[in-house]
């Protein structure tokens, strides 16, 4: 009997094993191109893709579903614009088609969203005003002057006047340089913006699976990213990245806001 017993166990883990490593192929093929895998995850040193754009890989756990993609930006060499389509969602794909996209050569999800579409919290696009800025919880991502820097949307309420783009998320993960967010709460995708002391901006993605905010928060702040301030925008099924000729990650859902990076003088 006690064979018998040992046998099944040995079915069961055997069946488990293989029902992850599926899954873990399936993940896999949502989230990204066959042509564009993630770079070889033992890679953990910045590349660079072009002049002012930089990629990089970080395990936060012991295996790869654990990844943070990141791409590192430098503002001498790149502008963002925020894109906004009310009450109307859009795939990766989709978004890529829209003719204000053609030229970037990097889209990301932004702000939450209600079920009708309309984003949650503040979004200028070209000195328009779309939505409500949040005044208790949260980060801001805007352009100035041509200028991108990030607020706390408590310590430093956002005055939209003379914004060119912006978007806002929440919670703040890292605030001047320390850990913000602390709640516990469930793991799940995760896309957060950030910036260092040298001005460079941070896009951060969980390709497959990603970790409770407040294990984020505390990983970011503790890391050797340098980050200054970052915060948290929407992320599970609405978590999308392309970066051209590189990573394609979809989101399960429909977005109707995203943040588009585009060479200078493009």
């Amino acid at each position: 009997m006690a064979g018998h017993e040992k046998d099944d166990d040995l079915r069961i883990k055997l069946q488990l094993t293989g029902v992850w490593i599926l899954c873990t192929v399936l993940l896999t093929g949502c989230f990204q191109d066959a042509s564009d895998t993630l770079p070889d995850p033992t890679i953990t040193d910045w590349r660079q893709l072009a002049v002012g754009l930089e990629e990089r890989i970080i395990n936060m756990g012991d295996d790869a579903l654990s990844q943070l993609y990141i791409v590192r930006i430098d503002p001498a060499y790149y502008r963002f614009e925020a894109h906004y389509t009310p009450q109307t969602a859009y795939y990766l794909e989709e978004w890529q088609a829209q003719p204000d996209l053609f030229n970037a050569i990097l889209i990301v999800n932004t702000n939450f969203f209600n079920a009708d579409k309309t984003i949650i919290g503040l979004l200028v696009r070209d000195g328009q005003q779309f939505g409500y800025g949040y005044t208790d919880r949260g980060g801001t991502f805007a352009i100035k002057n041509n200028f991108p820097f990030i607020s706390h949307n408590i310590y430093q309420p956002f005055d939209a006047t003379g914004a060119q783009h912006a978007v806002q998320g929440f919670p703040m993960l890292v605030y001047n340089g320390e850990r913000a967010f602390e709640r516990l709460g469930r793991a799940s995708r995760r896309t957060a913006i950030g910036q260092d002391s040298q001005g460079r901006v941070y896009i951060i993605v969980t390709p497959i699976f990603g970790p409770t905010l407040a294990d984020f928060s505390a990983f970011l702040a503790s890391s050797d990213l340098g980050l200054v301030n970052a915060f948290n925008l929407d992320g599970g099924g609405s978590t999308m990245l392309y970066l051209k000729d590189t990573i394609t990650v979809r989101s399960f859902d429909r977005v109707p806001a995203v943040l588009a990076v585009y060479p200078i003088g493009e």
